[in-house]
């Protein structure tokens, strides 16, 4: 893996038909695919009825390598991911209107439903990595495998909106003018429509190396429904299948490039 990423995760379910894949529906912000994250995972702590899986997250990070977590649903595939995503990524300031860093006092674990839970017995532990990385999340099931060009269509919002999500990246002092510029130009979906093909297997890694170049710390990706664009495809009538086969090797190359360049 390069210097930009610790690990990777990737979730997939087992035998289960996905849905979602097909659609040419897109949200406005990264927010509608992964809705107050952090709330969901406090208030599913709080329930009482959460599972304590927390030591997980020491053995995650002592593996700084590919992961696949393989499960059907309701077994928790997104829990465990809420709180993987919960517990490691950086905190980042809001923006006011001069897209400038509100002040606000930095959020420690003893603070969360985390001070409770099983990882928190190692305090150095969570004092070392509690909320220290850029965490990069994607979500394989929104994108369109029924046609070429709504599969790169897909794909750029799927870039798009993973950059979205780190706009702190527009006040960085760290990126290039050039790097800034592109940044820029395609966070947003007016610029992720012109987005070039040859371009979009590559977001990843630019995300990632930006973020190391912006904290100096290598990020952590999640990788959601890792299987259901092959899975569509793989469930494709026969007339069609051929064509849409070459389309898993741009989304091999962009996986590829997130994780080793």
């Amino acid at each position: 893996m390069s210097q930009g990423t610790l690990f990777t995760i990737f979730v997939s379910a087992c035998l289960v038909a996905l849905v979602g894949a097909d659609s040419d529906e897109h949200p406005e912000t990264w927010d509608d695919y992964w809705d107050n994250h952090w709330e969901e995972f406090d208030e599913l702590v709080e329930t009482g009825g959460y599972v304590d899986k927390t030591p997980l997250l020491k053995w995650f990070i002592s593996r700084r390598r590919h992961l696949a977590l393989l499960a059907p649903p309701k077994l928790g595939r997104t829990t465990n991911q809420l709180m993987i995503r919960r517990f490691f990524e950086k905190e980042v300031m809001p923006l006011d209107a001069n897209y400038k860093p509100t002040i606000k006092k930095p959020e420690t674990w003893n603070e969360t439903v985390f001070k409770d839970l099983a990882v928190c017995k190692d305090r150095k532990f969570c004092d070392d990595h509690f909320r220290k990385y850029p965490v990069i999340y994607l979500d394989f099931s929104n994108l369109n495998t029924t046609t070429e060009l709504s599969f790169f269509h897909s794909i750029r919002y799927l870039t798009t909106y993973m950059w979205m999500d780190h706009d702190s990246l527009r006040n960085s002092k760290a990126l290039s003018e050039k790097e800034h510029d592109k940044f820029i130009k395609y966070r947003h979906p007016r610029g992720g429509i012109e987005m070039p093909n040859d371009f979009v297997a590559a977001g990843g890694w630019l995300l990632s190396l930006w973020l190391w170049k912006h904290y100096n710390k290598t990020s952590i990706v999640l990788i959601d429904n890792f299987e259901s664009p092959a899975e569509c495809l793989i469930n494709a009538n026969q007339t069609k299948r051929k064509e849409k086969l070459k389309l898993l090797r741009p989304l091999q190359d962009f996986v590829c490039e997130a994780d080793h360049r």
